[in-house]
């Protein structure tokens, strides 16, 4: 259960990952005015643990160090290994079919090579690879494994990942963006929900519509209310020991989380 739980958060954080850095080096490599330096610089600090020291041209540079160089600091190549690693321990629970998908995903990733001239349509090009090669292995997992506690596991690892990603994301980009159009439109692009937001809201970036949409409409996919939903669905399946003083721990704590978003007047907060 342990293994699968995080087979599932390190694909979710790859994919987090992946689409974190393409959306950063996009627009690190045509960067025009002050505005899209400033939001392509918070997109930058958001990718890393660590704040990225450099400016300019050398941000780029330092960036893809970060993301696929030497330094060591929980990056892309970490996060896929531990994926294979996973498999391959549940090698038995993972079809052929996904089995063989993580493994190109690995060696194109292991084999890619930074060379002394950095460029960035190469790294871009690998990082729709990823994206795509791990949506074919959670839609080839989730297609072949029984609805059975060893999927659930799996799901509860992925939704709880994003969430992480999600809520740490708004926090290094929406909190101190004053509701800069560049950096809302980049926030939605990354977490996948553009052609939401513009059948909903049309073109009118907002900062509060934004969050609402990320973290409180139980309808997006991708948003932190639809994920803690799904939780609650996987836990309420679970069995549990109802002699236990404390039986419910883990679900008390889910419905805080989700009273105090629905709760939550967005206009008001952003």
């Amino acid at each position: 259960a342990e293994d699968l739980f995080w087979l599932g958060r390190y694909a979710e954080r790859t994919d987090a990952q992946a689409r974190l850095a393409r959306g950063t080096l996009a627009r690190l490599s045509d960067q025009s005015g002050i505005e899209n330096s400033q939001a392509t610089e918070t997109l930058a600090s958001a990718c890393r643990t660590k704040p990225l020291r450099s400016h300019g041209a050398e941000l780029e540079r330092e960036f893809i160090d970060r993301v696929l160089g030497e330094v060591k600091d929980e990056d892309l190549r970490d996060t896929v290994a531990n994926v294979h690693r996973l498999a391959r321990v549940l090698r038995d629970t993972v079809s052929n079919d996904a089995w063989r998908i993580l493994n190109e995903l690995y060696r194109a990733l292991s084999g890619f090579k930074i060379g002394q001239v950095l460029t960035s349509a190469g790294l871009l090009e690998l990082l729709d690879n990823l994206i795509v090669t791990i949506a074919a292995f959670v839609g080839l997992a989730s297609d072949s494994m029984t609805r059975g506690q060893a999927w659930r596991f799996l799901d509860m690892g992925r939704r709880i990942e994003r969430v992480s990603f999600i809520s740490k994301f708004l926090q290094d980009t929406l909190v101190a963006s004053t509701g800069d159009p560049v950096l809302l439109e980049a926030v939605l692009e990354i977490t996948d929900s553009s052609l939401t937001y513009r059948r909903r809201y049309l073109t009118h970036l907002e900062t509060h519509a934004v969050a609402d949409l990320l973290l409180a409409d139980e309808t997006n996919p991708r948003s932190v209310a639809f994920q803690l939903s799904l939780i609650d669905q996987h836990l309420a399946a679970l069995p549990r020991d109802i002699s236990h003083p404390d039986r419910n721990f883990d679900q008390r704590v889910l419905l805080k989380m989700r009273a105090s978003i629905q709760l939550t007047d967005f206009l008001e907060l952003c």
